[in-house]
């Protein structure tokens, strides 16, 4: 049984083909004009499998990662409430002992 490798792809028959059908036979294996052939031989293998984490190893993980966001949520906080938190007085801007809490307050202290 003669074998014949065409277009990459190893073809047996039963007996000798002419040079006519051989042509034939690589027009029907060509691809469709626009699509790449798609090898057959020498494909490397798959990258290893990511092992995956079992649910106790994604509850550490989830921790880890929340309590990496709570220094700069904590510092953002404090930086707000140092911008809102006022030691002037809120008609002259000079600096007081006390902020008044009197919201009708019209003269300065």
């Amino acid at each position: 049984m003669p074998t014949y490798t065409i277009n990459g792809k190893r073809i047996k028959t039963d007996r000798e083909l002419s040079e006519a059908e051989i042509d034939e036979i690589a027009r029907d294996l060509a691809p469709v004009s626009g699509q790449a052939a798609i090898p057959t031989e020498g494909q490397p293998t798959a990258p290893a499998a990511v092992p995956t984490l079992s649910a106790s190893e994604r509850m550490f993980q989830n921790a880890l990662a929340g309590a990496a966001a709570v220094p700069p949520m904590a510092a953002a906080a404090r930086a707000l409430q140092a911008l809102t938190t006022s030691t002037s007085c809120s008609l002259c801007f000079k600096p007081s002992k006390s902020r008044c809490s009197d919201i009708w307050q019209t003269t300065c202290y």
